[in-house]
């Protein structure tokens, strides 16, 4: 997915599923309804919190190109493992992107 804000990219996230989630939410529109919001409202997946990484890097050709920005610029990536309730299994993880 690509973030706007005021119509320019700031965000580029890349997010895996178990298969038996990622095919359910890959059906969904997701340009209108965020994930979260859907494995919680929809398909009553309660999620009990994340684990995060953030580190600063350099943005690589792919990352460049879907934040329009200069190969080899920096950004900010989070690294996130969101886990399910009430067990804590892994549900999805996530690197996200930021442009400076």
């Amino acid at each position: 997915r690509v973030r706007l804000g005021n119509e320019v990219p700031i965000s580029f996230d890349e997010s895996w599923f178990p298969t038996d989630v990622g095919d359910r939410v890959a059906q969904e529109n997701l340009a209108e309804d965020p994930f979260y919001a859907i494995l919680e409202d929809k398909y009553d997946i309660a999620l009990a919190g994340a684990d995060f990484v953030v580190r600063a890097t350099s943005a690589d050709d792919r990352i460049a190109g879907h934040l329009q920005i200069e190969p080899g610029r920096p950004v900010l990536r989070l690294t996130r493992l969101s886990r399910r309730k009430p067990d804590g299994r892994p549900l999805i993880f996530e690197f996200l992107h930021y442009a400076g």
